[in-house]
């Protein structure tokens, strides 16, 4: 899966959005708080399904043959 940070800015300037496409747990976070820090409040989150999987480890990963 590729990863991809999509950022939608209205012509408004307000209610910026910032869409995370391809992380695995809460890395996505860590990935966007500079971002969301420099574009001010952040008025709300809404986690994907993704957020709440687990990485797969490095051994599971050469288990499965990836």
């Amino acid at each position: 899966m590729s990863k991809k940070i999509t950022v939608s800015v209205p012509a408004n300037g307000q209610n910026v959005t910032v869409e995370v496409d391809g992380w695995v747990g809460p890395g996505c976070q860590r990935l966007t708080a500079n971002l969301e820090a420099a574009l001010g409040q952040v008025v709300d989150t809404e986690l994907k399904d993704e957020f709440r999987q687990r990485s797969m480890t490095q051994d599971e990963a050469l288990s499965q043959g990836q």
